[in-house]
């Protein structure tokens, strides 16, 4: 049966709305940032080994004593939520091994919480989350295959345990909004099409295939990425079944295919002048606060500046956070890209993660050869597939006249050989 595909997600507009709608520059995009979410990563701590994570821990056994208590947590939501902040997001690690998470939950009743989890130990804090009245519970956890998802996700659930957590939680909590994250690799893009019906069969609302950020754990375990032609030939399978089965669930396949963009009116203007991540960037929307009391730039390139929250109670959230302004991330905007400001893809892609183009280039303002490598396919593999509408919509997003994107490589071996000839001189 075909879900009610609400496209596009109300928010109540706010104070903060109103200031981002004002400011320019690094300032319009810290204020957007916090109009839109506060990221809360609420501690390292995790009891899984994903081989892909971009945020294994890195500390000591005790460090745990070292992060913000959970006292702290609830000081900052509320100093939010009293400037107008609607939506708050717990990530970690593993959110629910949070010492105290109980009356973090407490704190965001009435707002709309998105919990990142495993899957692991939500069971047992279902009642928690039931007694809550949240405005909008989101549950957000992972699943890397069927037969594959314990190779990869280790240490935690078999797939069918995850998928009858989920369905158990649906029954709990009727209203909670379920999603779930698939990280390609080169085994599951071959399970695409039965993973398809088990996320259906769970009750799963929404269900999104993501490339795997180029981290260090993802350089470190060799992550199996496959050919990028290979997986997008999956995709036209998967996305076939989809369509003909009258699009039951809500589908994003990063790079290839998101359903959201359907329900957008307009088209986006020439953002030229505004920061490539807005307004939002992919896993971590809004303003990012971590487990030590930093506040990040972005949630995969922590920052290595001084805690500016551990003296959390001595101020608010905004004079506390309004030093990061001055950081050069903020001061990006999507001109200095100057590879990007021409191509074709570019009102789809937004010039890719700022995270990979550092890694592969070494700084944030050279293109993600990722995305420039997977829209050419998008526009071979998946336009075809879709309606009329739909098709003329995303031709309205392509500069026409544009160029082809500069960095085009068939898979992440050419793509790394490539960086590393660049790197050479």
């Amino acid at each position: 049966m075909k879900k009610n595909l609400e496209y596009t997600e109300q928010r109540p507009v706010s104070f903060l709305d109103i200031v981002a709608a004002t400011a320019t520059g690094a300032e319009k995009y810290y204020w957007n940032r916090l109009a839109y979410q506060l990221t809360l990563i609420v501690t390292q701590k995790c009891n899984m080994r994903c081989t892909y994570c971009y945020d294994k821990s890195r500390v000591e056994k005790e460090a745990d004593r070292q992060e913000l208590s959970s006292d702290d947590f609830v000081k900052i939501i509320q100093d939010a939520r009293s400037l107008g902040v609607k939506q708050i997001n717990f990530t970690g690690g593993e959110a629910l091994l949070k010492v105290g998470i109980e009356k973090m939950l407490v704190a965001c009743s009435g707002a709309s919480l998105n919990l990142c989890t495993n899957g692991t130990v939500l069971e047992e804090r279902l009642p928690d989350l039931a007694g809550i009245a949240f405005e909008k519970l989101h549950i957000h956890s992972s699943l890397d295959g069927l037969d594959s998802h314990v190779r990869y996700a280790k240490n935690g659930t078999t797939a069918n345990q995850l998928l009858g957590i989920m369905r158990k939680t649906k029954e709990k909590i009727p209203d909670v909004y379920i999603s779930l994250n698939t990280v390609i690799n080169r085994e599951n893009i071959y399970e695409f099409r039965d993973m398809h019906d088990a996320i259906v069969d769970s009750g799963v609302d929404k269900w999104t295939i993501s490339t795997p950020y180029v981290v260090s754990e993802v350089v470190r375990n060799n992550h199996p990425f496959p050919e990028f032609e290979e997986l997008a030939k999956e995709v036209e399978k998967l996305l076939k079944k989809h369509f003909l089965l009258g699009e039951p669930i809500r589908l994003s396949i990063g790079g290839f295919y998101k359903y959201e963009m359907f329900g957008i009116k307009t088209i986006p203007a020439n953002r030229m002048d505004d920061h490539p991540c807005m307004p939002n960037c992919n896993g971590a929307r809004g303003l990012i606060i971590d487990s030590f009391g930093n506040v990040l730039d972005c949630l995969l390139d922590n920052t290595k500046e001084k805690a500016v929250l551990k003296n959390f109670r001595k101020g608010t959230i905004v004079n506390l956070t309004q030093d990061i302004i001055g950081r050069p991330f903020y001061e990006m905007k999507i001109k200095e890209i100057y590879q990007c400001r021409d191509c074709r893809y570019l009102k789809l892609c937004g010039t890719g993660c700022r995270y990979n183009s550092k890694v592969m280039f070494g700084d944030y303002f050279s293109p993600d050869p990722i995305r420039c490598s997977y829209y050419p396919l998008m526009e071979k593999y998946v336009m075809p597939l879709l309606t009329e509408r739909r098709r003329d919509k995303v031709l309205r997003y392509l500069n026409l006249k544009g160029s082809m994107p500069p960095y085009i490589f068939r898979g992440t071996p050419e793509m790394f050989e490539a960086m590393e000839s660049l790197s050479r001189g």
